[in-house]
Formats: C-alpha cells, structure tokens, sequence
C-alpha cells in the first residue's frame, strides 16, 4: 500500500516537461493574436494614408470655402452698416428728406409692398414734423 503512494503523488504532479510545452504552446498561441493585431493594425494603417490626401483636399476645399463665406459675411456687413448709416443720416437731414431726394433712391431697395407702404406713411408724417420744426424755427427766428 505504501508503494502506490507515491506513484499517486507522481502521477498528480505534472512532469516539467509537460510544464514546458505548454507554457510554449499558450506563448505562441499569444503570439499568433499578436500578430493577427498587427496585420489588422497594418491594414488600417494602409487604408488611412489612401485616404488621408483625399481629405485633406477635402479639408482645404472646405477651409477655402468657409473663408470664402467670412468675406461675403464681411461685405455684407459693412453694405447693411452702411445703409444704416445713410437711413439714418437721411431721417435726420430733414432739408434733403423734404426735397425727397435721398428718399426717393431708398424705395426700391426691397421689402414687400405692406412695408412700402407704413414707410411711405411713417415718411409722410416724419416729413410733416419737420416742416412743422421748420415753421415753428422760423417763427421762433422773428
């Protein structure tokens, strides 16, 4: 009885042998993944620098374009600064308004017809109060 003993023990006890050959075997195993991941890694790789020109003409037809628009934007901004500037001066030159000289070049300039016509009629009355200040300035003046 004591014999089998330790032939029991032997026999639970893997050999180095056996130890060996599967540590090699789960290494190249690992190193088989390994490998997968770098040949997937290369492809990807490969498939970016084909498409990276394509996108960055893409990037620069597309910057071009944005700075393009940033002008437009710029000009119309300063043409509506300007307008503003010229309504203005216009509302508040009441002399030139009476002749209905610079009125006349801002009819026209769009809108639809409603809006027309409450500015005709807003016009029509700006342009009675300053005839009015002109009166009452000239009687004021005697």
């Amino acid at each position: 009885a004591m014999s089998s003993i330790p032939s029991v023990r032997k026999l639970a006890r893997p050999s180095p042998i056996n130890q060996i050959r599967g540590r090699l075997t789960d290494l190249r195993s690992s190193k088989e993944k390994l490998l997968s991941e770098i040949e997937q890694l290369q492809n990807e790789k490969a498939e970016i620098e084909d498409a990276l020109p394509s996108l960055l003409d893409t990037l620069m037809a597309v910057h071009t374009s944005v700075t393009d628009m940033q002008e437009e934007r710029n000009t119309y901004d300063a043409a509506i600064a300007d307008m503003v500037t010229t309504y203005a001066m216009i509302l508040e030159g009441g002399a030139e308004l009476l002749d209905g000289g610079p009125v006349k070049l801002l009819e026209g300039l769009g809108g639809k017809e409603e809006e027309e016509e409450e500015e005709d009629e807003e016009e029509q009355a700006y342009q009675r109060e300053m005839k009015a200040r002109e009166q009452n300035h000239a009687i004021d003046m005697l």
